[in-house]
């Protein structure tokens, strides 16, 4: 997997209990959980909003994130499979190794064998809450390649930024908040900047009529 090679493509959280909606513990036994968070999915999803002749604001979006789908979508899951046998070799490894029993979901068996693994990922994807991209910045491709330009202004209509993580093309190897920080600063200085310059063209325009 050459193309995962120079980029830290997991995030790891180990916590107390159990995480996972899809497996019931034995009562009187006590579980923890490793979260396994992929950093750079190249499984891209969509959201729309819903058809109907009575849409309200009220109503959910459409949201299909497509995990493990599209063109590269097999590189998510091959990336998860093998960081997935990662964890079991440190959950087997000291000082966890001394209070942790053995792997409840996915079993031993299933994260040896291939394609019952690949079936487990499957099941057991969901989201971690810090979804990006889905009103990208387009770079040089402009609207072809996104919704906002360069200065978060929303292609062909006047007067609209975006300003959120939805403007963030790729996803980053990190929590995604402080990096929105970033972009509501830089978006601030952003339009007090472009008030000024619109000021002062208007100015201009106004002492060049009044000479005239």
């Amino acid at each position: 997997m050459r193309v995962l090679l120079g980029l830290g493509q997991i995030e790891y959280i180990f916590d107390l209990g159990n995480w996972n909606p899809n497996f019931q513990g034995e009562e009187g036994k006590k579980y923890g959980t490793m979260l396994q968070i992929l950093q750079y999915p190249f499984s891209v999803g969509s959201i729309h909003i819903r058809p109907s002749d009575h849409a309200t604001a009220e109503d959910s979006p459409a949201i299909d994130p497509k995990y493990y789908r599209g063109p590269h979508g097999n590189l998510d899951m091959e990336a998860m499979k093998q960081c997935l046998q990662f964890v079991d070799k440190i959950v087997h490894t000291a000082p966890l190794s001394n209070i942790i029993r053995s792997s409840a979901s996915p079993s031993a068996a299933v994260i040896k064998d291939d394609k019952r693994l690949g079936e487990w990922i499957t099941l057991n994807t969901i989201t971690d809450w810090h979804p990006v991209g889905t009103c990208a910045m387009g770079g040089r491709a402009g609207i072809e390649g996104g919704v906002v330009d360069e200065r978060l202004r929303v292609y062909g209509v006047h007067g609209l930024r975006v300003v959120d993580a939805s403007v963030m093309p790729l996803q980053i190897s990190a929590h995604i908040q402080a990096t929105v920080y970033a972009i509501a600063e830089k978006a601030a200085h952003m339009i007090v900047e472009d008030a000024k310059s619109a000021d002062r063209e208007g100015r201009a325009l106004v002492t060049k009529q009044a000479r005239l």
